[in-house]
């Protein structure tokens, strides 16, 4: 959703060579989802739950916003389905928390047309992980504003607009029968992914999404007089008839000095991980409930430094959050599968976001003492 600033309408107005085009404000619906009212509408039908209505449904507004990271509502979304289990809700209790928790999974997140023209939407295939929250994507900007252009703003994309129409219909469709059915549709796609295969590909960083594709790995191993050198790992990308196919190179370098035996493949190959080698680790999380998570690793790349997974980044800010998000899912999909005895989803906010928290921090701190 976008917004015209005073300054905006003041140069459109100047203008001499073109008429003044006022367009509707759209600032403030980022709140739209009102899910503070909706939330406190299950109280009645919840145990010991009117604190925390207050407490999730002030968070909204935060993660709508330009500036907010757009999985974060993702995660809002989650708790509000965690919550409603661990607060015992009844029947219709669950039902405005469920319905609450798909409206915030389909809310429109805002940004600003003087910085971009492309929506900003998670590329994060593992969210949302409640399993009801599945398949539903999010509305896009409608980009009412016009072709943009002037006073700083961007330029629309062509095809944006008839796009954006169509793919908001289509989300809005599938969030009604959602809710009908008690749960989403489901998918293993990103939110983003979902938007794609509706017709929609405007969106930022879209390139840098986690092909759900099938993906290959091959490691060679060299040995050789020398010193030890840390692992390498390469991603080479390839789509054809729509399909994207990743393959992952890793390469390890193992020192032998003159006189030691021949190294053998296997243990050079064992010294390798999804992740990275223990020489290009930089953090790993602790665990939590007996499950490990992803590392934070040295990139091959020199302008994307670090990588989580399959995935690089430029900064250790988003490489950090990456780490605690993939151990947060972890967490959350072991709960909620009740692959953990005695406990249930109830736990994820006492259980998973201390984790998340602890993994992120400790990640960069991490990183700063590590001289990144």
């Amino acid at each position: 959703m976008k917004f015209l600033f005073a300054s905006t309408l003041a140069v459109l107005l100047s203008s001499a060579s073109a008429a003044p085009v006022l367009s509707p404000r759209r600032f403030g619906q980022e709140q739209a989802v009102d899910l503070g009212d909706k939330l406190n509408a299950a109280g009645p039908h919840c145990q010991n739950f009117a604190g925390v209505a207050g407490t999730l449904g002030g968070q909204s507004a935060g993660t709508i916003v330009a500036r907010a990271d757009p999985c974060a509502k993702l995660r809002l979304a989650d708790q509000i389905v965690a919550a409603a289990k661990a607060h015992q809700c009844d029947a219709q209790g669950t039902k405005i928390m469920l319905d609450a928790a798909m409206d915030e999974v389909h809310a429109e997140h805002n940004f600003s047309p003087f910085a971009g023209a492309l929506d900003i939407v998670c590329l994060d295939a593992s969210l949302p992980v409640s399993p009801e929250l599945r398949g539903i994507p999010p509305l896009v900007d409608p980009r009412n504003n016009g072709p943009g252009g002037s006073g700083g703003l961007a330029h629309v994309p062509a095809g944006a607009d008839a796009a954006s129409t169509k793919v908001n219909a289509a989300t809005t469709a599938i969030l009604a029968k959602a809710k009908a059915a008690g749960k989403g549709p489901g998918s293993t796609k990103s939110v983003a992914q979902q938007l794609v295969d509706l017709g929609f590909n405007f969106i930022q960083g879209l390139n840098s999404t986690t092909p759900s594709a099938s993906s290959t790995t091959k490691t060679t191993t060299t040995i050789v007089n020398a010193p030890s050198t840390p692992t390498a790992a390469t991603t080479t990308s390839t789509t054809k008839k729509g399909k994207t196919t990743t393959t992952v190179t890793v390469t390890v370098t193992v020192t032998r000095s003159q006189c030691a035996a021949t190294a053998a493949p296997s243990s050079a190959t064992a010294a390798t991980s999804n992740a990275g080698t223990s020489a290009s680790v930089i953090f790993s999380p602790a665990p939590v409930l007996g499950i490990q998570g992803v590392p934070l690793v040295r990139s091959s790349d020199p302008k994307r430094r670090f990588q989580v997974a399959q995935d690089t980044f430029v900064g250790q800010g988003a490489a950090c959050q990456r780490v605690g998000d993939k151990l947060f899912n972890q967490c959350a999909n072991a709960l909620n599968g009740g692959k953990v005895a005695g406990k249930n989803g109830s736990s994820i906010g006492s259980i998973c976001d201390p984790a998340r928290t602890a993994a992120t921090s400790g990640c960069l701190a991490a990183v700063k003492a590590a001289g990144l």
